[in-house]
C-alpha cells in the first residue's frame, strides 16, 4: 500500500509522541518502583526510536529537495536532457514529474529555437549572397549605362557638328541661288519672259522653304545639344511684331486672309534675345498662315498681370509683370486627340503621307524651347473648325 507524505509525516510523529509519553511515564515509573533498570533500558530504547524516526522523517523531506536543487542546476547550466527519477507517488513525486515536464518542454523549445535559428542564419546567407549577386550586376548595369550615356554623348556631338557643319555647306551656296533669283527676277540682268519669271519665283520661294527647314534643324540640334544661348538687351516688341507680319505677307498674298495687328500702348520694354523673338513670332505666323485657307490672322500683345484672364493652365507664373503675345487665326483648328502633340518635335496634326500641309514638325517644338529658355509660358485654345490662338507669356525682366 503506498503511504502518502502527509501519512510519512503524521505516523511518526504519532509515534514520537506516544514514546515521549511512555518516556515521562517510565521516569515516574522510577520515583516510585524500585525496578529502576528496566525503566532506563525502556527510556533509552524510547529515544534510539525516537531519533531514528525524526532521521527518517529529515531524510523525507531533504532527499527530494535536494534532487529538485540537483535538477534545476543542471537544467540552468544548459543540460536540457536530465531528468529526476520517477515511481513516487507522493507530492514530491508530483513535484518531480512536473519537473521533468517542464525541462521536456524546455528542451523542445529550445530545439524548435535552434532550428529557427538555423534557418534565420541559412536565409540570412542566401540574403547576403543576393545582396552581393544584386550590387554585382547593378554595378556592372551603372558602367553599362555610364558607357553607353557616354558614347551617346559623343555621338549627340558628332551628329550636333555634322548638322552644324553641312547646315553651313548647305546655307552658303543655298543663299547664293536665293540671291541670285532674286537678282534675275528684278530684271538686272536683263529682260526675262513669263515663264522664267515663274520658274525663277518657284526656285527663289523653295529656296526660301529649305533655308528655313535647315535653319529649324540647326536650332533643334543646338538646343538638344545644350549649346544654344541666348543674347539678351532690351528689345522693342512693336518693332519686332511689324517685321514678323511683314515677314508673314506673302504666305497668304494669294489667299483671301488679312493679317492684323495690335500692339498695347505704353508696352514695356522686354529683355530678351531679338532675334529668338522675331523667330518665335514668325513661326507663330507662318504656322497660322499654314493652316488658314480665309478669313484672318491677329497679333496682338498687352501687358500682363497676375488679373489678367489669359493664365497658362497647368504651370505656375513665377513672375508680377508680363507681356502676353497672342496670335490667333480662323483655320481649321486643332483636334482633340493632336493636342497633346503640338509643341512635341517632329509631330504633325496630319501625320499622314498624304497630309495638306507641309513641313518638318519642328517649329512649334523650337518655338516652345525658345519661350521656355526666355523664363516664359506658351500655351494654346482651339477647337476644330473654328481656328487656335497661341498665347506667349514673357517676363518684362529675366529676374
Amino acid at each position: 500500500m503506498n503511504i502518502g507524505l502527509k501519512q510519512k509525516i503524521i505516523i511518526p510523529f504519532m509515534v514520537i509522541t506516544a514514546l515521549n509519553l511512555l518516556v515521562g511515564y517510565g521516569i515516574c515509573s522510577v520515583r516510585h518502583t524500585s525496578t529502576k533498570t528496566y525503566t532506563i533500558i525502556f527510556v533509552i530504547f524510547a529515544v534510539v526510536i525516537a531519533m531514528g524516526l525524526a532521521l527518517y522523517v529529515w531524510k523525507a523531506f531533504l532527499t527530494p529537495i535536494k534532487l529538485l536543487k540537483k535538477g534545476f542546476a543542471k537544467v540552468g547550466a544548459g543540460d536540457l536532457q536530465f531528468r529526476l527519477p520517477a515511481g513516487r507517488t507522493d507530492e514530491f513525486g508530483n513535484l518531480q514529474e512536473g519537473f521533468n515536464q517542464m525541462a521536456a518542454a524546455i528542451e523542445s523549445r529550445d530545439k524548435e529555437l535552434l532550428e529557427a535559428r538555423i534557418d534565420l542564419e541559412n536565409l540570412a546567407f542566401k540574403i547576403q549572397n543576393y545582396s552581393e549577386d544584386l550590387e554585382r550586376e547593378v554595378a556592372e548595369r551603372t558602367s553599362e549605362l555610364h558607357k553607353a550615356y557616354e558614347d551617346m554623348k559623343e555621338n549627340d556631338r558628332l551628329k550636333s557638328e555634322f548638322i552644324a557643319n553641312m547646315s553651313h555647306e548647305l546655307r552658303t551656296p543655298l543663299n547664293s541661288i536665293i540671291g541670285f533669283s532674286k537678282v534675275i527676277l528684278k530684271g538686272i540682268d536683263g529682260p526675262i519672259n513669263e515663264r522664267q519669271q515663274q520658274d525663277l519665283t518657284l526656285i527663289h520661294k523653295s529656296g526660301q522653304h529649305l533655308l528655313n527647314l535647315i535653319a529649324h534643324i540647326l536650332d533643334f540640334s543646338k538646343l538638344e545639344a545644350g549649346s544654344f544661348y541666348l543674347q539678351k538687351a532690351p528689345v522693342d516688341l512693336e518693332e519686332v511684331a511689324h517685321e514678323a507680319v511683314m515677314s508673314v505677307h506673302p504666305f497668304v498674298k494669294d489667299k483671301p486672309v488679312s493679317v492684323q495687328m495690335e500692339v498695347a500702348s505704353m508696352l514695356p520694354k522686354v529683355k530678351a534675345d531679338r532675334m529668338r523673338i522675331l523667330q518665335v513670332m514668325i513661326n507663330l505666323l507662318g504656322n497660322a498662315a499654314k493652316f488658314t485657307e480665309r478669313g484672318s490672322i491677329k497679333l496682338d500683345i498687352t501687358n500682363w498681370t497676375p488679373n489678367h484672364s489669359a493664365k497658362p493652365k497647368e504651370e505656375l507664373v513665377a513672375f508680377d509683370s508680363g507681356v502676353l503675345i497672342t496670335v490667333s487665326d480662323t483655320g481649321i483648328g486643332i483636334p482633340e486627340e493632336s493636342r497633346d502633340i503640338v509643341f512635341e518635335k517632329f509631330q504633325q496634326v496630319d501625320g499622314s503621307s498624304t497630309r495638306a500641309y507641309g513641313g518638318t514638325g519642328l517649329g512649334l517644338a523650337i518655338t516652345r524651347e525658345l519661350v521656355v529658355l526666355h523664363g516664359g509660358h506658351i500655351w494654346f485654345d482651339s477647337a476644330p473648325g473654328k481656328g487656335a490662338t497661341f498665347y506667349v507669356l514673357l517676363p518684362v525682366n529675366d529676374n
